[in-house]
Order: structure tokens, then C-alpha cells, then sequence
């Protein structure tokens, strides 16, 4: 039975095959898959399907470009359909790299409290500064009106936090559903700390795990030509959802957001 349930969307040729090889050495679990999901690329079906075994990788194949809610959220409606079975939904960019036992901490720690909707791995990316350097981006919070800023490099413990990272997160099923999967409108930006809020609103944590560390190369899909990556209409759909003053989301207590307005 396959309880937990990865979408990837894939946008370049030369991220997945090493990310295949991979998750088959880090994440190889009898109770996980991952769908692998071609969002309106013809040109990598052949490619995608040549990795695909139906166990630990399936494939979808969308018709048109929609972008990263809609192939994730495709994705995921493509997982609970094959597998109802499925409590656990992620999404992994293709442009990352896990750690050895990435997998299995998220797997513990979202299983061992109702209260946490979300968690994920401490991000890693080159040093801004040194290329040739990896540096730690574990905890963000929340910037006015849109934004997001490093609070914490590494952390010692779990942490949770008011900021979700889209680069690699795994949630429940069910909060998903609830606060109606990623936000579609969006075109690749803001729809991670819109899923995040939609989460806090509804009552669930946001954990980061210490113990699951992912690299992340960052920002290699959002600008390729097709992608409709628009950020100033991302950030003013955001604003129009959830104001400006979103540093009230930081407000948390053992994890929960406070809302002071109630």
C-alpha cells in the first residue's frame, strides 16, 4: 500500500534523471511514490516514461503548460486517485538534490501529531557570496507586504515556523483538501506562503525537521521561455488575498498562528 504520495513537476531534461537516481538510493520506501508529472513539455515524455517502473515512479503527461500549483495540484488528484489508500501528499522540485534519509524524518514527524499540517527538510543552496560553498536557509518568516526573509540558517531542533518553502514540503491529505490545494492563479511565485497561511488560518503547524536536509539549486525552471512565470502579478494576487501586514502570521504560540483579531 502506498500511504505517502510525491508530486515532481519536471521542466528541464538534464534535472531528472539524476534526481531518479537519486531518490532510488534515498527514498526507495515500500509505502511511497513519486509522479512524475510533464507539465506540456512533449518533448520529455520519452524521456520520462524511460524512468518509470509503476512502483516507486509513475508518470502524468499534461496537455498544456499549468504551471506549479496546477501540475502539482495535478498531480496530487492523480495520486489519490490510483492510490486511495494515500494519507501523505509532497511535492520535490526537479532541480533539488536529498540527502541520505531525507525521507523517513518528515515521514515520523508528520505522522506523530494531528496538529501539524505541513512539514519540511532544512533547505541548502550555493553561498551567494562563495559558489563553491553550501549555505543553510533552514527557518524563513514572513515580510511585509509579500515576502519572505531568513530568520535561521541551521536550527538544533524542529522548529516550527510561519513561512512555507515550495522547494520540498509533505502534508496531509486532508488540510489539503480543506484549504483547496495550491492556489492555481498563481504563475510560479507565491503560491508555497499562500498554501501556508491557508494552513495556519485552518488551524495546522508548519514544521521544519532537523534531521531532513534537501539542496535546493534554486530558481532554475521559474524563467524558461513557456513557464508564464509572472512575479509582479503573483505578488499583487497575494496581496489582494491576504492584505499586507502578513507579518501577523509570525505571531505563533507552540507553533499555532494567534490570530488577535478574534
Amino acid at each position: 500500500m502506498k500511504s505517502v504520495g510525491f508530486v515532481i513537476p519536471v521542466y528541464q531534461e538534464k534535472f531528472i534523471l539524476k534526481l531518479v537516481k537519486n531518490l532510488k538510493r534515498t527514498a526507495n520506501r515500500s509505502d511511497t511514490v513519486f509522479c512524475i508529472v510533464n507539465d506540456g513539455k512533449q518533448e520529455l515524455e520519452e524521456l520520462i516514461e524511460s524512468v518509470v517502473d509503476g512502483e516507486l515512479f509513475i508518470s502524468l503527461h499534461l496537455t498544456e503548460t499549468k504551471n506549479f500549483s496546477g501540475a502539482n495540484n495535478a498531480g496530487w488528484k492523480y495520486l489519490i486517485q490510483n492510490y486511495p489508500e494515500i494519507d501523505y501528499l509532497g511535492s520535490l522540485n526537479d532541480d533539488t538534490v536529498p540527502y541520505k534519509n531525507w525521507l523517513n524524518p518528515l515521514v515520523t514527524k508528520i505522522k506523530s501529531d494531528p496538529t501539524i499540517g505541513v512539514v519540511s527538510p532544512q533547505l541548502i543552496e550555493k553561498s551567494s557570496y562563495w559558489p563553491f560553498l553550501k549555505e543553510y536557509k533552514a527557518i524563513w518568516t514572513l515580510r511585509n507586504p509579500s515576502g519572505m526573509d531568513i530568520l535561521q540558517k541551521r536550527i538544533e531542533k524542529d522548529t516550527f515556523v510561519s513561512a512555507l518553502t515550495g522547494f520540498c514540503f509533505l502534508s496531509k491529505k486532508m488540510p489539503l483538501q480543506e484549504v483547496g490545494f495550491l492556489d492555481e492563479a498563481y504563475r510560479n511565485g507565491c503560491e508555497d506562503i499562500d498554501l501556508g497561511i491557508k494552513l495556519l488560518e485552518s488551524g495546522y503547524r508548519i514544521l521544519v525537521v532537523r534531521g531532513a536536509k534537501v539542496f535546493h539549486l534554486g530558481s532554475q525552471s521559474r524563467y524558461l521561455p513557456g513557464t508564464n512565470t509572472d512575479l509582479n502579478f503573483n505578488h499583487s494576487l497575494f496581496q489582494k488575498n491576504h492584505g499586507v501586514q502578513i507579518e501577523r502570521y509570525n505571531n505563533l504560540r507552540h507553533g499555532f498562528y494567534e490570530n488577535e483579531s478574534k
